[in-house]
Formats: C-alpha cells, structure tokens, sequence
C-alpha cells in the first residue's frame, strides 16, 4: 500500500496538469494526432520502413518541443536559475537526446536497425509530451510519477502493438497484392 497511494497520486497530479490549463492541448492535441497517424500508417503499411529521414525529423521535433517547454518553464518561474529545478534538467536531457537523434539520423553513424528502436515515433512523440507536462511547471518530478509516465508508455506502447498487430495492414495488403499483378503483367 506504501507504493500504491504515491503512485495514484501521481497519476492524479499528471491528470491535473492535463486538465488545469486547457490551453496546454494546443501543444499536446497535435503531438498525439501525428503520432497517432505515423503509428497507424506504419501499422497499415508494414512494408514501409522508417528511416533516417523520419528519424531525423523525430529528432527535430523533440528538441524544438523541449525547447518551447523550457521556455514556457522559465517565463512561469522567472526567479529560478536554468539550472535549478531538476523538471529543468529533464528537459535538458531530452534536447539532448534529439540533438544526438538528429546527429546521429544526419550522419548515418548508427545503423538504421538500431536507430529504429531510440528514434521511432513512440518514445520521440512520448517524451515531447512528456516535455510539454513538465514544461507546465506544475508537475513535480519524483519517482513516482516517472514511474506513472512509464507505466503510460508501456500501456501505451501495448495498445499501438496490437492495433498494429491485429487491427491493421488490410490496405498494404491490397497495395502488396495490386504490385504483384502488375509486375507479373
């Protein structure tokens, strides 16, 4: 019970951040509709491969969201130092992992196999969510609620795997099937 009463709270609290200011679903609204409709393309056309442009631009568009959530931390606290608030520092992390996305998507440095799994759309679009929340200034960062945003991802990540899975892939089908007639013409 000692762990379960943090961790609802901890729901509760990104709950509240999600609800206050409305306004945050300017940012959040079409995050999740792109990265609702790349996980719904990829899971339609399973032939397509996600590559280094697409990585690239995943990259792009972290370190840009970071960016305006860290912004948006320091016009609400302008008192504090970049340096002080650890929400800060998180959000550090994650312009730091796009620029690495983006570097290492631009040089081709890291095989696209592997570049597939740390820059596909799901932890990309999940941590510049992540960024907008924290980028709120009114959720404290502990534990708990990193255990909460993983539980999230991974319930989330289960969902997108079997609407990819089971629901998806009817129309790359059909494409697949219309590109075999034609060729054999």
């Amino acid at each position: 019970m000692a762990f379960i009463t943090p961790l609802a709270d901890a729901f509760l609290n990104i709950g509240r951040v999600l609800t206050a200011d409305l306004s945050i679903w300017l940012l959040l609204a079409p995050l999740l509709v792109v990265w609702v409709a790349v996980e719904l393309y990829f899971g339609e056309y399973k032939r397509e491969q996600f590559g280094f442009s697409s990585t690239l631009t995943s990259g792009m568009s972290l370190v840009w969201v970071s960016l305006v959530a860290m912004r948006v931390l320091f016009l609400f606290d302008m008192k504090r130092s970049i340096f002080s608030s650890f929400e800060s520092w998180v959000l550090i992390a994650f312009v730091l992992y796009g620029l690495f996305v983006v570097y290492a998507s631009f040089r081709h440095s890291i095989p696209l196999r592997f570049m597939e799994k740390i820059a596909s759309p799901s932890p990309l679009y999940f941590l510049s969510i992540v960024a907008v929340i924290l980028g709120e200034g009114t959720l404290l960062l502990n534990y708990y609620v990193l255990f909460a945003f993983i539980i999230i991802f991974v319930v989330l990540g289960v969902v997108f795997f079997i609407m990819k899975r089971y629901l998806l892939g009817l129309r790359g089908d059909i494409e697949r099937i219309k590109e075999a007639g034609s060729h054999s013409l």
